[in-house]
């Protein structure tokens, strides 16, 4: 198989997803007044709790689309995440506002964005299971990046088409309309990446256990009687990932409007500017932890968050130089922790349940932390100020991955990866 067929196939539905993920992040302001019409604050908060909402279902999403991934192939658990993205975010698009169906319009947006958050646990870890299991196992570290880099494209493309639409139209055809553009586009970005999808041939690795019989009869059961220590460690691994994340990309937009005083044309750009580094780095930070050693990649880049997020929280000022300073920073740390980040998770896992322990433990840790990281910030910023409260928030969570670390270096020897290298060369 091709390397390049099999890394377009994967990538495209990342993209898809976190498309999607973006707008509803950016376009917060707008769908609030559309489906919470209440005081502006607390629809904003309203917003990000459907947010969150999505968040819920994704440790359900990853153990459905771990199963069938764990016994009916990668690729077909692939495919329906395609669909069901799609078909979700199309219709929040064409969904009736509050003033045409009432409160039916409110439970309606929660309900796709359950089926969103359903879908999304597919992608990632999934994703990073094939794209490693099709390439043997070579430049693991690579190859992982690949997959978060491919995510942070679909920010990407999301910031920009938001902001394209921003500039192109009037604010109030903007909070009427305007936003649901992006949503309806989904359909046609499902329709590319399905196919390719489709197409993608099952990796080695599960050909091997599926001609040998050896699939998991229950691979959630499996995982959690006999891998405990990979769910921990591996939950704990992305942890400051996924907090990162949600702060740089749900929260920060909402931020800097707030709290800043930038307008939503300066705030896009600084994110998209921000996006794009990420996007660039974290493959080269992949590449850079097949030579140099993924541990010490991720290590460095922890520590780093932790003094970052220690200084955050005493210096930053309401000055857009400044803000642009520490948003290039932390996108150079964050690149550093999701470069090495899969190469890690994938390896904690043997093929027989390797698609649902990186699905299940990357999803719950998103669940737990990241969409849960605006509302806890919100929250506190009652109580201490809001640079503060992004500040600690970013060290203690770096600190929980940083020890994580160090514990999975005492029982994790990369047994699974060396196995699967051992069998491809035979």
């Amino acid at each position: 198989m091709k390397i390049e067929k099999s890394l377009i196939g994967t990538l495209s539905g990342n993209v898809l997803v976190f498309y999607d993920f973006t707008i509803y992040a950016l376009f917060a302001s707008q769908i609030s007044k559309n489906f919470f019409p209440t005081k502006s604050e607390i629809s904003i908060r309203l917003t990000f709790i459907v947010l969150a909402g999505g968040y819920i279902m994704r440790p359900l999403g990853a153990v459905v689309f771990g199963y069938i991934g764990d016994k009916l192939g990668r690729r077909k658990a692939l495919a329906s995440s395609i669909i069901l993205i799609t078909v979700s975010t199309f219709l929040i698009g064409l969904l009736p506002n509050y003033q045409m169906i009432g409160i039916l319009a409110p439970i309606l947006l929660v309900l796709l964005r359950f089926f969103q958050g359903f879908s999304v646990s597919g992608e990632e870890g999934g994703a990073a299971v094939f794209i490693t299991e099709a390439n043997q196992f070579q430049r693991i570290g690579f190859n992982g990046s690949m997959i978060l880099s491919s995510v942070l494209f679909g920010v990407l493309l999301g910031s920009i088409i938001c902001w394209l639409i921003t500039v192109s139209f009037s604010d109030v055809f903007l909070s009427q309309w305007g936003w649901r553009i992006p949503f309806v586009m989904a359909i046609i970005f499902g329709m590319i990446a399905l196919p390719l999808r489709l197409n993608l041939p099952e990796p080695l690795a599960f050909k091997k256990i599926l001609a040998l019989k050896q699939l998991s009869k229950n691979p959630v059961g499996q995982l959690f009687f006999n891998h405990r220590k990979s769910v921990i460690a591996s939950t704990f691994l992305v942890a400051s990932f996924a907090v990162s994340t949600s702060i740089y990309i749900v929260y920060l937009p909402h931020f800097l409007m707030n709290n800043m005083n930038l307008t939503l044309n300066k705030t896009l750009i600084l994110l998209t500017i921000g996006i794009l580094l990420m996007t660039l780095l974290i493959p080269i930070f992949g590449n850079l932890s097949d030579k140099l050693g993924h541990n010490t990649i991720l290590f460095w880049s922890l520590v780093s968050l932790i003094v970052l997020g220690l200084t955050l929280s005493q210096s930053m000022k309401p000055n857009i130089y400044f803000i642009s300073v520490i948003m290039v920073i932390l996108s150079v740390v964050i690149s550093g922790i999701a470069g090495p980040l899969f190469a890690l998770i994938v390896s904690l896992f043997p093929t027989s349940i390797r698609y649902s322990g990186v699905s299940i433990t990357f999803n719950l840790s998103e669940t737990l932390f990241a969409g849960t990281t605006p509302i806890v910030i919100i929250s506190l910023s009652y109580f201490i100020n809001y640079t503060v409260a992004i500040g600690i928030y970013l060290s203690a969570f770096a600190l929980l991955s940083l020890v994580s670390l160090m514990w999975t270096t005492k029982f994790n020897k990369n047994q699974y990866c060396l196995e699967e290298i051992a069998y491809e060369e035979i």
